[in-house]
């Protein structure tokens, strides 16, 4: 009976230390400026506030908003989003738009590309075989490599591409 109670006062401490701590810092909220005319891929600077305060640009000598700030760099075109805002609307399909089609390649280009660093996702099934390229090409896009019969191809595409996609060159 002893060694029960013991447990279960341990047991309620430990779920005691496991709940979160009370709140005693502002959550923080954060805007990515871009420029969705020209947007290739970067986020040009970022807007930090404590809640309930203003928001200004970030690494900027004095407090500047967003319309100074569109001012000093003169591109009236940027915009502040959330990062969810950010994420689906531009960068998404700007890393979509980077896969283009596989395109066929030579044998030579294959070993190269797989000596050249180590593989991510080397995969071999019924005498053909792909590997990405060990380092990104940017986020979680990489050089994916393919052999299949005695041809080869490569393209860009994400790291996580299901192998049927990959062996079927979609």
């Amino acid at each position: 009976m002893a060694s029960k109670q013991r447990r279960t006062r341990k047991s309620q401490a430990v779920s005691t230390h496991l709940q979160h701590p009370p709140q005693t810092t502002q959550a923080m909220n954060r805007l990515y400026i871009i420029d969705p005319t020209n947007f290739s891929g970067q986020i040009v600077n970022s807007m930090t506030s404590k809640e309930g305060t203003p928001q200004f640009v970030d690494y900027m000598k004095k407090p500047t908003t967003l319309e100074e700030y569109k001012a000093q760099e003169d591109n009236p075109n940027l915009v502040a989003l959330e990062w969810e805002g950010f994420r689906d609307r531009y960068y998404i399909p700007y890393l979509n738009s980077l896969c283009g089609e596989f395109k066929e390649s030579t044998e030579e280009a294959f070993w190269y590309a797989l000596e050249c660093l180590p593989p991510k996702r080397w995969t071999r099934e019924n005498g053909n075989e792909f590997f990405f390229l060990g380092e990104c090409y940017t986020a979680d896009i990489y050089n994916c490599h393919v052999s299949i019969g005695d041809k080869y191809y490569s393209a860009l595409r994400p790291i996580n591409t299901p192998k049927e996609d990959i062996f079927n060159l979609k």
